[in-house]
């Protein structure tokens, strides 16, 4: 496999299992929330907003997000409905990179050439463990920067006395979900590769 074929086939991998790892790690994310003492509410209360404000940025035809007591500002309400966007884009293309990854793969299985992704792999989970750390390191810089790359807005920005559900949402919040994607991420990678070494040992027995 030529140099710009496995940096192609590596990004459709990466593409897949990172898409798929993020949208796992969203729906897990409400194992990560703590209730601050500030919003006066039980935990119940609490989850339940921040459940339907999942449902809201995940399906396409919830069309306004049913948050109870945790009121949004306009400015707020239409961050959400940029970042469901996103996270609507991301559940397609996790679609479409995974059903092209699974046929490449089993068209390679076919002709005993899964050992060809050994090696690229492998850089490829070294390189994503050298960037994930030193943006862990410093995740206030990257949180803000990709904001800023992200959004041409600065809706992000919410105050609590009028968007209290950031008080759900402080940076821990995001950089533990963040931990959690890419954790996620290179079990998947590593579980593929796994399986990959494994499949080429049984082949040369």
């Amino acid at each position: 496999m030529n140099n710009v074929k496995a940096v192609l086939v590596c990004g459709l991998i990466v593409t897949a299992l990172a898409s798929i790892a993020f949208l796992l790690a969203l729906n897990l994310s409400p194992l990560l929330i703590t209730v601050p003492h500030q919003l006066g509410l039980s935990r119940s209360s609490i989850l339940r907003a921040y459940e339907h404000l999942l449902l809201y940025l995940q399906l396409p035809g919830v069309t306004v997000p049913q948050l109870g007591a945790l009121k949004l500002s306009k400015a707020a309400a239409q961050h959400f409905t940029d970042v469901k966007n996103y996270i609507l884009a991301t559940e397609l293309l996790a679609v479409i990179s995974t059903g092209i990854t699974v046929k490449y793969l089993i068209a390679k299985k076919r002709r005993q050439q899964l050992w060809q992704l050994l090696t690229p792999l492998q850089y490829l989970i070294s390189i994503l463990v050298i960037i994930s750390t030193l943006s862990v390191i410093n995740f206030a810089d990257f949180f803000i920067r990709s904001h800023y790359v992200l959004f041409h807005n600065m809706n992000w920005i919410f105050s609590p006395t009028h968007d209290p559900i950031i008080l759900l949402m402080p940076l821990s919040f995001f950089s533990h979900v963040f931990i959690l994607w890419i954790g996620l991420l290179l079990v998947f990678l590593i579980v593929l590769w796994g399986s990959i070494w494994f499949d080429t040992r049984l082949l040369k027995l």
